[in-house]
Protein backbone atom coordinates (compact mmCIF):
# COMPACT_ATOMS: atom_id res chain seq x y z
CA UNK A 1 0.00 0.00 0.00
CA UNK A 2 1.54 3.21 -1.13
CA UNK A 3 1.85 6.17 1.94
CA UNK A 4 -0.49 8.39 -0.55
CA UNK A 5 -1.67 9.94 2.80
CA UNK A 6 1.29 12.21 2.33
CA UNK A 7 -0.09 13.97 -0.14
CA UNK A 8 -2.59 15.80 2.97
CA UNK A 9 -0.15 17.76 4.44
CA UNK A 10 1.29 19.35 0.78
CA UNK A 11 -2.09 20.01 -0.14
CA UNK A 12 -3.32 21.53 3.59
CA UNK A 13 0.26 23.71 2.66
CA UNK A 14 -0.55 24.83 -0.68
CA UNK A 15 -4.17 26.02 0.25
CA UNK A 16 -3.68 27.26 3.58
CA UNK A 17 -0.49 27.61 4.88
CA UNK A 18 -1.50 24.40 7.07
CA UNK A 19 -2.14 25.77 10.44
CA UNK A 20 -0.85 22.79 12.62
CA UNK A 21 -1.74 24.61 15.99
CA UNK A 22 -5.60 23.79 15.06
CA UNK A 23 -6.65 23.56 19.35
CA UNK A 24 -9.74 22.40 20.66
CA UNK A 25 -11.11 20.81 17.64
CA UNK A 26 -11.29 17.57 18.34
CA UNK A 27 -15.07 16.76 18.70
CA UNK A 28 -17.87 16.51 21.01
CA UNK A 29 -19.00 12.45 22.49
CA UNK A 30 -19.03 10.15 19.64
CA UNK A 31 -21.17 6.78 19.54
CA UNK A 32 -20.21 4.30 17.28
CA UNK A 33 -21.00 0.56 16.68
CA UNK A 34 -19.27 -2.14 17.74
CA UNK A 35 -16.55 -3.94 16.25
CA UNK A 36 -18.78 -6.89 16.00
CA UNK A 37 -21.41 -5.33 14.39
CA UNK A 38 -22.80 -5.48 10.97
CA UNK A 39 -23.27 -2.28 9.16
CA UNK A 40 -24.08 -2.29 5.44
CA UNK A 41 -21.30 -0.37 3.06
CA UNK A 42 -19.05 -0.65 5.93
CA UNK A 43 -15.70 -2.63 6.90
CA UNK A 44 -15.24 -4.84 9.30
CA UNK A 45 -11.93 -6.85 10.98
CA UNK A 46 -11.95 -10.32 10.00
CA UNK A 47 -9.65 -12.85 11.38
CA UNK A 48 -6.30 -11.17 9.42
CA UNK A 49 -8.19 -9.62 7.12
CA UNK A 50 -11.69 -7.11 6.15
CA UNK A 51 -14.83 -7.80 5.05
CA UNK A 52 -17.42 -5.25 3.39
CA UNK A 53 -20.67 -6.13 4.81
CA UNK A 54 -24.06 -5.31 2.72
CA UNK A 55 -26.87 -6.39 0.36
CA UNK A 56 -25.82 -9.42 -1.64
CA UNK A 57 -26.31 -8.52 -4.80
CA UNK A 58 -24.49 -5.51 -4.35
CA UNK A 59 -21.46 -7.13 -2.77
CA UNK A 60 -20.89 -8.65 -5.87
CA UNK A 61 -19.20 -5.40 -6.64
CA UNK A 62 -16.70 -6.03 -4.12
CA UNK A 63 -14.90 -3.98 -1.63
CA UNK A 64 -15.60 -1.23 -3.39
CA UNK A 65 -18.77 -0.93 -2.18
CA UNK A 66 -17.25 0.09 1.25
CA UNK A 67 -15.10 2.46 -0.21
CA UNK A 68 -17.38 5.49 0.71
CA UNK A 69 -17.62 8.72 2.54
CA UNK A 70 -20.64 10.16 3.87
CA UNK A 71 -21.84 10.56 0.22
CA UNK A 72 -19.03 10.51 -1.20
CA UNK A 73 -17.82 6.35 -2.65
CA UNK A 74 -15.17 5.58 -5.11
CA UNK A 75 -16.29 4.70 -8.48
CA UNK A 76 -19.06 7.78 -8.74
CA UNK A 77 -18.91 10.13 -11.34
CA UNK A 78 -16.81 13.50 -11.00
CA UNK A 79 -20.99 15.00 -12.05
CA UNK A 80 -22.32 12.71 -9.04
CA UNK A 81 -19.24 13.90 -6.88
CA UNK A 82 -19.70 18.11 -7.67
CA UNK A 83 -23.20 18.06 -7.07
CA UNK A 84 -22.44 17.20 -3.35
CA UNK A 85 -19.19 19.11 -3.25
CA UNK A 86 -19.68 21.74 -5.74
CA UNK A 87 -16.66 22.96 -7.66
CA UNK A 88 -13.10 22.21 -7.04
CA UNK A 89 -11.52 25.26 -5.27
CA UNK A 90 -7.98 24.28 -6.08
CA UNK A 91 -5.91 21.56 -8.27
CA UNK A 92 -2.61 20.24 -7.48
CA UNK A 93 -0.74 17.08 -8.39
CA UNK A 94 0.70 14.18 -6.21
CA UNK A 95 2.35 10.68 -7.71
CA UNK A 96 -0.71 9.52 -9.16
CA UNK A 97 -1.63 12.80 -11.25
CA UNK A 98 -4.10 15.52 -10.71
CA UNK A 99 -6.07 16.40 -7.30
CA UNK A 100 -8.83 18.10 -7.21
CA UNK A 101 -9.49 20.20 -3.90
CA UNK A 102 -13.01 21.04 -2.54
CA UNK A 103 -13.38 23.69 0.64
CA UNK A 104 -16.08 22.05 2.85
CA UNK A 105 -18.47 24.43 5.27
CA UNK A 106 -15.45 24.82 7.74
CA UNK A 107 -13.15 26.25 5.37
CA UNK A 108 -14.52 29.10 2.93
CA UNK A 109 -13.11 29.27 -0.46
CA UNK A 110 -10.19 31.65 -0.41
CA UNK A 111 -10.30 32.04 3.64
CA UNK A 112 -7.33 30.80 5.83
CA UNK A 113 -8.77 28.61 9.23
CA UNK A 114 -6.56 27.41 12.24
CA UNK A 115 -8.46 23.82 11.30
CA UNK A 116 -8.47 23.79 7.57
CA UNK A 117 -10.95 21.21 6.07
CA UNK A 118 -10.56 19.73 2.76
CA UNK A 119 -11.90 17.10 0.30
CA UNK A 120 -9.44 15.78 -2.28
CA UNK A 121 -10.54 13.85 -4.84
CA UNK A 122 -9.01 12.16 -8.50
CA UNK A 123 -10.53 10.62 -11.59
CA UNK A 124 -9.63 8.04 -13.59
CA UNK A 125 -9.75 8.06 -17.51
CA UNK A 126 -13.64 7.86 -17.41
CA UNK A 127 -14.09 10.64 -14.94
CA UNK A 128 -14.74 8.56 -12.00
CA UNK A 129 -13.59 8.97 -8.57
CA UNK A 130 -10.49 6.83 -8.18
CA UNK A 131 -9.16 8.58 -4.97
CA UNK A 132 -11.08 10.06 -2.47
CA UNK A 133 -9.21 11.97 0.80
CA UNK A 134 -10.92 13.74 3.98
CA UNK A 135 -9.05 15.91 5.98
CA UNK A 136 -9.18 18.33 8.60
CA UNK A 137 -8.82 18.36 12.79
CA UNK A 138 -12.70 18.68 12.64
CA UNK A 139 -15.95 16.74 11.50
CA UNK A 140 -17.33 17.29 7.97
CA UNK A 141 -20.97 17.33 7.99
CA UNK A 142 -21.09 14.01 10.10
CA UNK A 143 -19.76 11.92 7.74
CA UNK A 144 -17.53 8.54 7.93
CA UNK A 145 -15.66 6.11 6.41
CA UNK A 146 -16.76 2.83 8.06
CA UNK A 147 -18.23 4.42 11.23
CA UNK A 148 -14.88 6.64 11.78
CA UNK A 149 -15.10 10.65 11.57
CA UNK A 150 -12.33 13.29 11.26
CA UNK A 151 -11.35 13.91 14.94
CA UNK A 152 -12.33 10.62 16.27
CA UNK A 153 -9.89 8.97 18.89
CA UNK A 154 -7.70 6.52 17.47
CA UNK A 155 -9.09 4.00 20.19
CA UNK A 156 -12.36 4.13 18.23
CA UNK A 157 -10.82 3.43 15.01
CA UNK A 158 -8.72 0.31 16.36
CA UNK A 159 -11.85 -0.45 18.13
CA UNK A 160 -13.35 -0.75 14.71
CA UNK A 161 -10.90 -1.90 12.51
CA UNK A 162 -7.89 -3.29 14.90
CA UNK A 163 -4.13 -2.33 14.81
CA UNK A 164 -2.99 -1.32 11.58
CA UNK A 165 -0.51 -3.33 9.33
CA UNK A 166 1.73 -0.78 9.61
CA UNK A 167 2.57 2.92 11.08
CA UNK A 168 5.08 5.17 9.72
CA UNK A 169 5.69 8.85 10.42
CA UNK A 170 4.36 11.71 8.00
CA UNK A 171 7.30 14.48 8.05
CA UNK A 172 4.65 17.25 6.26
CA UNK A 173 2.46 17.50 9.36
CA UNK A 174 4.04 15.46 12.44
CA UNK A 175 1.44 12.72 11.62
CA UNK A 176 1.62 8.78 11.78
CA UNK A 177 0.21 7.11 8.87
CA UNK A 178 -1.91 3.82 9.45
CA UNK A 179 -2.00 1.42 6.84
CA UNK A 180 -3.96 -1.61 6.03
CA UNK A 181 -2.58 -3.11 2.71
CA UNK A 182 -3.53 -4.81 0.60
CA UNK A 183 -6.88 -2.89 1.31
CA UNK A 184 -7.04 0.21 0.23
CA UNK A 185 -7.64 2.78 3.33
CA UNK A 186 -5.13 4.75 5.40
CA UNK A 187 -5.88 7.13 8.29
CA UNK A 188 -2.93 9.86 9.56
CA UNK A 189 -3.45 9.68 12.72
CA UNK A 190 -2.36 13.03 14.96
CA UNK A 191 -2.52 13.76 18.63
CA UNK A 192 -4.44 10.50 19.61
CA UNK A 193 -7.27 11.75 16.63
CA UNK A 194 -8.15 11.14 13.05
CA UNK A 195 -6.99 14.12 10.94
CA UNK A 196 -7.74 12.62 7.47
CA UNK A 197 -8.66 9.48 5.34
CA UNK A 198 -7.68 8.29 2.24
CA UNK A 199 -10.10 5.62 -0.03
CA UNK A 200 -7.39 4.50 -2.82
CA UNK A 201 -7.80 1.20 -4.49
CA UNK A 202 -4.61 0.15 -6.15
Amino acid sequence: MRTALRIGASVFAAIVGLGNDARGQEGGVVTAPGPNQVVSGEFRRTGAGFACSGPKIILEIGERYCLRYGPLRVGMTRAEAEAVLGKPSAETRDQDGEVFVYATEDMPVGKATTAPQFIALSFDAEEKVSMLQSSGRRRQRDWSFSSIHLADSDDLARNLLGEPFSKSPVAENGAELWAYGPWPFTFEVKDHRVVSIRLQPN
